[in-house]
């Protein structure tokens, strides 16, 4: 007969107890250790954050693809409903402004008392109906017409980016005046497009790598970015390798030091092509027209880059932080949109938020002037930005919803602004003057 033991149940009941409150600990200090490697990016932290991260954009684009069944139809973004001139002074260029804005898929010429005088438009799905470079396409409302520039017959390249998607660019399309499809170009084109002077078409495109870089300590997989040009019939004709061109060159060592607010999965995050034009002060060996001017703004770099040799020739930090839309002065110096330099960050918060506009001297290396907006009224821009010096030495400038033109003496004398749902932003904020779009003045007089 086995030995009398009181209390048995309720000592297998303190046993599971004892093991449920192990258990519950040992969760909440892999929770807590988890936490801690991801901010502190320990061990395994980068890895923990890339899946995270990488969740979060799978279960975002599956919420946009498959929305749900009630959800009430999107109508398309109205300017004439939603822009407005807000102050238009004497001083002002005159001319006609192309603006774009994200999460619509058209582009407007407004004149200065804000009345659009010329509009174009075209759906994605009328562009692709089986995109060869998009496995899921959003929803049209989703993808916008990031950039564009305009013909003097009234054609117009566009460039298409969607958003909740990654790679978010959706291609390169030129249309003509009536936004008839002239022709199209599938690639993942993001961010910026310029026109050289024989009619080439530079902008920036990207895709996804698995191969880590040497000298790189950001792990992939990452986007890398890509320089491509078109023909005028939007033939490809070539595509230069960012990082190549840096590992070509002398500055590589200016990608040792990421931004600490730069975006894991995007390596460089180039958001800037111009072409260096004639008649410019260049100051610096090396530099001359044709070639292309280039921002990083994960490296808080601006740099010009051979096309032909496919190396970077010039490349240089300074005074700015996230920078975009550099372009050269006729003087050698650079204009470039600033968007954190004047911030105040601690860690990733930005504390206190204002942008400005820069001119920089590259041969000094030093800022000459700047512009942040007023006491009463600074303008501040996270992301994007342009900038543009007008015929009469005014500078234009697009920041969310604002599009400023400002003499040299800061004296704002023409406002657009434009309002919308959240996350409303415009995309480009270009001037033409009459000369340049002769096409409205054929429109005009058309029967």
């Amino acid at each position: 007969m086995p030995p009398f033991r009181p209390f048995k149940q309720s000592d297998d009941v303190i046993s599971l107890f004892r093991k449920g409150i192990i258990i519950a600990a040992l969760v909440f200090l892999s929770f807590v250790l988890g936490g801690a490697a991801l901010y502190f990016q320990w061990g395994p932290g980068p890895w923990l954050e890339d899946a995270f991260t990488g969740g979060a954009a799978w279960e975002k684009k599956e919420r946009v693809i498959h929305p749900p069944q009630k959800k009430k139809q999107h109508a398309a973004f109205s300017l004439k409903k939603n822009g407005k001139v807000v102050i238009h002074r004497p001083g002002m260029q005159p001319g006609y402004t192309l603006v774009t804005v994200k999460g619509a898929s058209a582009a407007w010429l407004i004149d200065e008392h804000g009345a659009i005088v010329h509009r174009w438009a075209l759906p994605f799905s009328a562009i692709w109906t089986k995109p060869p470079h998009i496995k899921k396409p959003l929803p049209d409302h989703r993808v916008s017409w990031h950039h564009a520039v305009v013909y003097p017959n009234g054609d117009l390249v566009v460039l298409l980016n969607a958003a909740g998607d990654t790679p978010y660019g959706y291609g390169v399309i030129k249309v003509d005046r009536d936004s008839k499809l002239l022709w199209k170009y599938a690639a993942h084109a993001h961010h910026d497009l310029d026109i050289g002077p024989d009619g080439s078409i530079y902008f920036l495109t990207d895709d996804f790598s698995k191969q880590p870089i040497r000298g790189i300590s950001l792990r992939p997989p990452f986007l890398l970015d890509w320089i491509a040009k078109l023909t005028t019939n939007g033939k490809e004709e070539k595509k230069i390798s960012l990082i190549e061109a840096f590992q070509n060159s002398p500055y590589m060592n200016l990608l040792t030091d990421r931004d600490p607010n730069a975006q894991r999965g995007d390596l460089l995050h180039t958001n800037a092509v111009w072409v260096l034009r004639e008649g410019v002060k260049y100051r610096l060996a090396g530099i001359k027209p044709g070639q292309l001017l280039f921002s990083v703004r994960e490296y808080n770099i601006i740099g010009v880059i051979d096309p032909e040799q496919q190396k970077i020739v010039w490349a240089t930090k300074g005074p700015w932080r996230g920078q975009h839309d550099p372009r050269f002065l006729e003087n050698g110096n650079i204009l470039l949109f600033d968007n954190l330099g004047a911030a105040k960050i601690r860690k990733r918060e930005i504390l206190h938020k204002r942008s400005r506009v820069i001119e920089y001297d590259p041969a000094a290396q030093n800022m000459v002037w700047s512009y942040s907006g007023t006491r009463t009224e600074p303008f501040y821009a996270r992301y994007r930005g342009s900038v543009e010096v007008l015929p009469n030495g005014n500078i234009l400038i697009s920041a969310v919803g604002r599009i400023l033109e400002i003499k040299r003496n800061q004296e704002i004398v023409w406002e657009y602004r434009v309002h919308g749902p959240k996350g409303t932003v415009v995309t480009t904020a270009q001037r033409y003057v009459a000369a340049q779009v002769p096409f409205l003045r054929e429109k005009i007089h058309a029967p």
